[in-house]
């Protein structure tokens, strides 16, 4: 069967074939695009949950160094293991995976942060500190370096960074 399309005579044949080919390269084109939106997304995902994870491990070793600062000289040592270790543990396993996936200006903002964790760690030990001595000591070591861990990872998890991922 013959047809006139826009004035060109056509086979029926041939416009099947043109129509099945152009729709398939649209649902190609799609699939395309939608694997890497996909694949995009779960990169983003994964930036997040590791700075989460990273987040959660130093926050809660931040409150329990706390408990370290306040307590009695002879009581400091046991409740550092008690208290603070496990989320040390948590904080250093997200870290390591940072260091091996995210960007080095994401990495050197977590890396800053977890030095000033550390320095805190060191002071807690050193001395007896009423709560507020304690708050203010905490403010002056991390507050800055917080929130430049804040800043950097979520331009990096919103993808407005302008470093690549190794």
């Amino acid at each position: 069967m013959v047809a006139a399309l826009y004035g060109v005579i056509v086979d029926a044949g041939v416009a099947a074939l043109t129509g099945a080919g152009l729709t398939g390269g649209v649902a190609l084109a799609t699939q395309v695009v939608g694997g890497w939106m996909s694949a995009r997304s779960i990169r983003r995902e994964a930036r997040s949950a590791r700075l989460t994870e990273y987040l959660a491990g130093t926050l809660g070793a931040v409150l329990a160094i706390g408990q370290v600062a306040r307590a009695p000289l002879e009581h400091k040592a046991q409740l550092e293991r008690e208290l603070v270790w496990s989320y040390v543990d948590r904080a250093n396993n997200a870290l390591t995976s940072i260091e091996l996936h995210d960007a080095a200006d994401l990495v050197a903002a977590v890396q800053a942060f977890d030095r000033a964790v550390v320095e805190l760690i060191g002071l807690a030990r050193d001395r007896v500190y009423d709560r507020q001595a304690w708050r203010d000591e905490r403010h002056v070591v991390l507050d800055e370096r917080l929130a430049e861990v804040k800043r950097v990872g979520r331009r990096h998890v919103r993808g407005r960074s302008s470093e690549s991922t190794p």
